[in-house]
């Protein structure tokens, strides 16, 4: 999906809340925290998430250049 689709979709009822599943089964829900931007790879059989670049944030969580992913297709990830 892309997030042009997303909005649009969101736009209809802004006053509602957003919940997340946490499995694909739907036997859980939180209500969503936040958004990042960050880059993804995937190949056939499965899919690896990644940070385009290394914020003071994450810094501050322990994250080095290590772990940013420079190679990936840019998105949003949706956190619970």
């Amino acid at each position: 999906m892309k997030a042009s689709e997303l909005a649009k979709i969101l736009l209809e009822n802004p006053d509602w809340d957003i919940l997340m599943s946490i499995d694909p089964e739907g036997n859980g829900y939180h209500l969503l925290d936040g958004i990042g931007e960050n880059v993804y790879r995937e190949d056939r059989y499965e899919c690896e998430i990644g940070y385009s670049k290394l914020t003071p944030k994450l810094a501050s969580m322990g994250y080095s250049e290590e772990d940013v992913m420079e190679d990936g297709i840019p998105c949003y990830v949706l956190w619970p």
